[in-house]
């Protein structure tokens, strides 16, 4: 029994190593289940100990700081599952790391219309958000390009979309977008039209609902806006149409129609 465990505990450390993207419970899983034998909680805590063991001996320490993550990054060989290089660049004087790969990058330059968002709840320690860049194929929404930055001056997205051109070139690829959704921040906006003159630039509806939702809530209105029977409600639902609708209709649409029906605000 005891040599049968020392098996796939050796099993389970080789399964580690080989493949650093398998999460360690389905390493036990696997093992576990090749093995067809019984094992005590005592035992199962010992093949898991190996397996992290296994895999630390292959990382870096965590990082402390910005300047660790750079280093660690600098010595790690990071690979997707065809074996192509995935870290596209590390610009630690801006705090910008980019990851993408040449599959990524050709699906990248054979669309026209790219979708840029930036998240900030979920992005790691030690940036402040988490840009990504996607395109739209058969319906579905497929991101290709990841960057981890420190802040969000233009300054910092003009370097992504200048990397990302750069790597493109470098591997006789064309960038040449003519469309970018995203949101509203400006800075995008700017770094945008400063690689790209000639781009058109589309607000993300999602996120000025978003932000209109938010406005709603931080002026006391989200009762009424919620209530099916309030004409107040009903006009600030109203309102959302406006995004529906050609820029060119907008203002004259909101002072002709809406604000023409706007109801007394109670007090």
């Amino acid at each position: 029994m005891e040599e049968r465990l020392m098996k796939v505990q050796n099993n389970a450390k080789r399964k580690a190593t080989e493949d650093i993207s398998i999460r360690p419970s389905k390493i036990m899983n696997m093992v576990m289940r090749d093995a067809v034998l019984s094992a005590t909680t005592q035992d199962l805590s010992n093949i898991r100990d190996s397996i992290y063991r296994s895999r630390r001996k292959l990382l870096p320490p965590l990082p402390k700081n910005l300047d660790d993550v750079f280093d660690a990054l600098a010595t790690i060989e990071i690979k997707t599952s065809i074996n192509e290089d995935f870290l596209l660049s590390l610009n630690k004087e801006l705090g910008i790391v980019i990851f993408s790969c040449e599959k990524n990058l050709q699906f990248l330059c054979s669309e026209t219309k790219f979708f840029c968002d930036g998240t900030f709840n979920y992005c790691t320690k030690f940036f402040t958000q988490l840009f990504t860049i996607h395109v739209v194929r058969n319906g579905h929404y497929v991101p290709l390009v990841f960057a981890l930055i420190k802040n969000k001056k233009t300054e910092a997205y003009e370097q992504v979309f200048r990397t990302v051109i750069s790597a493109c070139d470098s591997k006789n690829l064309t960038l040449n977008p003519s469309e970018i959704v995203c949101d509203f921040e400006e800075a995008i906006h700017k770094a945008s039209r400063n690689v790209w003159p000639q781009l058109k630039i589309t607000g993300c509806r999602f996120h000025i609902s978003q932000a209109w939702l938010r406005k709603i809530q931080n002026i006391g209105l989200k009762r009424e806006y919620s209530d099916k029977d309030s004409e107040l409600g009903k006009w600030l639902r109203w309102s959302f149409g406006l995004i529906y609708l050609d820029s060119t209709d907008v203002s004259e649409c909101f002072v002709e129609e809406l604000i023409a029906e706007a109801p007394t605000i109670p007090v």
